[in-house]
């Protein structure tokens, strides 16, 4: 064993340079390394901490609820009628009593819980029209 290590420290010292280079070369591609993985780690903080955190996992809204019977409609039962300006079945107005439901909701351990306004807009500024959701 003795005879290998002499071999390895007599070319080490006879191309000195060579090794010195190699040795930069090593300890700056670990310490890259370990800088892009920190950045790695910190970017994956940061989209889980707003991608995630800020969107929910489980969202609660009001069950569908149906138009308004309209006049027309009760006053004639059995005819063909074609109604207009009627709000969609789809349409849903707000959870009624959010508050004492969101406390229910929140007593749970571990779970956070806020209200949340969803839909889309359109901002008007500067004679630029955008729209968002």
């Amino acid at each position: 064993m003795s005879v290998i290590l002499d071999i390895a420290v007599s070319h080490l010292r006879a191309r000195l340079r060579q090794t010195l280079v190699s040795l930069i070369g090593i300890a700056l591609g670990a310490a890259f390394f370990i800088a892009v993985a920190g950045l790695m780690q910190g970017s994956e903080l940061d989209v889980h901490k707003r991608l995630v955190d800020n969107s929910p996992h489980i969202t609660v809204t009001d069950d569908f609820r149906n138009a308004a019977a309209q006049p027309a409609a009760m006053a004639y039962p059995d005819a063909a009628l074609d109604l207009r300006s009627v709000k969609p079945k789809t349409e849903v107005r707000g959870i009624r009593q959010y508050r004492q439901k969101l406390e229910i909701i929140a007593k749970t351990p571990g779970v956070r819980v806020a209200p949340m306004l969803s839909g889309s807009a359109i901002l008007t500024f500067a004679g630029q029209q955008r729209e968002y959701r």
